[in-house]
């Protein structure tokens, strides 16, 4: 291994901690909320859980129900909005973080998955 790639696995290491403990720590501050109606989230809040799923996951594609799922899991005294989400996976596909399978009709969802050459952790 060579001192440059070396340099760049330990930085995507590094950024991939960072966003994690970020999401855990958003978590932590929405789970200390009263007790009631669960928090809603900012926008860049459901990115980064978003972008935790995607470290999570495998190479597999995915719906927005899994990650909704995943989200419930993992934050449930949280709110996240479907349609929010929705958009946080348009914004994703827009700015080539991720791919769009397959777009959803009637029941059927959409399907997505992790750009090709899209970092693990951005």
């Amino acid at each position: 291994m060579k001192e440059r790639e070396y340099l760049r696995l330990k930085r995507q290491i590094e950024n991939e901690y960072r966003q994690k403990i970020e999401a855990l720590e958003l978590i932590w501050k929405m789970a200390g909320k009263s007790p009631g109606r669960p928090e809603r989230l900012p926008r860049l809040a459901v990115q980064q859980l978003v972008r935790a799923f995607l470290d999570q996951s495998r190479d597999d594609d995915f719906s927005l129900d899994e990650v909704f799922k995943y989200l419930r899991q993992t934050a449930p005294n949280v709110a996240v909005n479907r349609g929010s989400l929705s958009r946080v996976l348009q914004r994703l596909v827009l700015n080539g973080e991720l791919e769009l399978v397959s777009r959803g009709r009637g029941n059927k969802p959409s399907r997505y998955r992790r750009a090709e050459g899209a970092p693990k952790a951005a």
